[in-house]
């Protein structure tokens, strides 16, 4: 790993266990509400960061271990994670607060995002989350590609392994942009969890645009 990328890999290490930290406080103030509408928005919110910080926390060790495929397909559920998250902030600051059972429809929505549940016609795709990320990094989608293509079983996805090429040129470049695109995925979901209004801003990040 060169010199650039192990600074960015050091301060997305410090980045997270500052996330850790604001995570389990969010978690924590939210865990004993009712689960009304309210409380039930609030812990999905809860589990969404949970979760980021686990991928989060899984994309780091894996790139730094040199396991880029393995950092990519965390890499990937951060994306769609934070996505997910944005979408659901956005969506419910268009319902008014009094419009008790479209909240809770709205939130069913989120929760239970798949065919496997309800009757929704058309169900939360990953690739919306991912656009949701759009206002914070205009070429998200892109960085999406290129994790996609380094888990998928072709050229690219096929042709980083070091354990079998240590002394491939080749190998190693694409484990540097693999890693380059996870830690810049990585950045783009922290300051993504960061502007969500959940009491905990991260530093010098904006709040969401409306």
């Amino acid at each position: 790993m060169g010199s650039d990328l192990l600074k960015i890999k050091l301060a997305i290490e410090e980045k997270n266990g500052q996330f850790l930290a604001k995570v389990r406080e969010f978690s924590a103030s939210v865990s004993h509400l009712k689960r009304n509408t309210h409380g039930i928005e609030l812990n999905f919110k809860a589990r969404c960061l949970e979760r980021l910080y686990v991928l989060m926390n899984l994309a780091t060790e894996n790139c730094s271990s040199g396991f880029p495929i393995a950092a990519s397909l965390m890499a990937r559920g951060v994306l769609e994670t934070a996505g997910l998250l944005t979408l659901f902030e956005r969506k419910m600051e268009k319902v008014p607060k009094n419009a008790i059972q479209e909240r809770l429809d709205t939130v069913k929505k989120f929760v239970f995002a798949t065919k496997k549940f309800g009757n929704e016609k058309r169900t939360i795709h990953a690739l919306d989350c991912v656009r949701a990320l759009n206002p914070y990094q205009s070429d998200v989608e892109l960085l999406y590609d290129i994790l996609c293509e380094a888990v998928h079983p072709n050229w690219l996805g096929v042709s980083q392994f070091r354990e079998f090429q240590p002394e491939s040129n080749e190998a190693h470049e694409h484990d540097e942009l693999v890693s380059a695109t996870v830690f810049q995925s990585l950045l783009l979901g922290h300051k993504a969890a960061g502007a969500a209004k959940l009491l905990i801003l991260m530093d010098g990040v904006v709040p969401a645009p409306r």
